[in-house]
């Protein structure tokens, strides 16, 4: 299930909920910042997008499938889905 709360961000960074919500254990969150603001990414805190695209870079074979491969993946994936029905 996801919610939609709304939040600011102060300057230090941190992210304070505009509404009260209840958790019952420590939650992950997605925080989407709107267009008008005033933003500065440090380049140090990308995360690991640009490892995993040397990665990729580096073992092309895992990222080149044949068309058998694709189709069998294809067909299991709809065999799991038929389950639930």
């Amino acid at each position: 299930m996801s919610l939609i709360v709304e939040a600011e961000i102060n300057t230090d960074g941190t992210v304070q909920l505009l509404e009260p919500i209840r958790v019952y254990r420590k939650t992950r969150a997605t925080v989407t910042i709107s267009e008008d603001a005033a933003v500065a990414v440090d380049e140090r805190r990308k995360g690991n997008s640009a490892a995993l695209l040397q990665h990729l870079k580096d073992n092309p074979s895992r990222t080149k499938r044949s068309v058998e491969e694709i189709e069998e993946h294809v067909r299991s994936v709809r065999q799991l889905r038929d389950e639930w029905d």
